[in-house]
């Protein structure tokens, strides 16, 4: 572990910024998701797989040095202290794969995310809950699209839908 990148992360640790740390964690395996699925059934914590040998997380991961290099990166985790600040600031809840509201629905998808995203108050494991995954980014046409979604399944009739 280099100094620059040990300071860093001890940084983040002392000041209790678990969420970073598992912030950085997600945007690494944002597209290999199953890998990090994998890792943390293993390794219970983005922390503990941080503290891992690169020797040995490389042969954990089954890729490349420079892949394992950019996981807990000084720039990864800068970015992910911005990504919570950010959140934070706009009342978006972070749910990190293992916490306590972590839909256990998703613990049987292999390529679920290992962090979501929300705004607002949600029992996401209810039995009956409708989710709508979506961006950021969402064009008025997605929007428009999401919006007429959602007034659909509010006035749905159908028997179970809104009890």
């Amino acid at each position: 572990m280099s100094y620059f990148r040990a300071v860093v992360f001890l940084y983040f640790v002392k000041m209790g910024k678990d969420k970073v740390i598992e912030c950085a964690f997600a945007k690494a395996f944002l597209y290999r998701s199953e890998l990090g699925n994998r890792l943390l059934e293993r390794y219970l914590s983005a922390e503990q797989i941080y503290h891992l040998p690169q020797k040995e997380l490389v042969e954990a991961v089954g890729a490349d040095v420079d892949f394992v290099k950019e996981i807990f990166s000084p720039d990864n985790l800068l970015w992910a202290e911005q990504e919570v600040k950010w959140a934070e600031s706009k009342d978006v809840q972070l749910i990190f794969r293992g916490e306590e509201g972590y839909p256990r629905l998703l613990y049987e998808c292999e390529d679920a995310p290992v962090m979501l995203f929300y705004r607002g108050t949600a029992d996401l494991n209810n039995p009956k809950v409708v989710s709508i995954v979506g961006t950021r980014l969402a064009s008025a046409y997605g929007r428009e699209c999401c919006q007429k979604v959602v007034e659909s399944v509010v006035n749905c009739e159908w028997p179970g839908i809104r009890d």
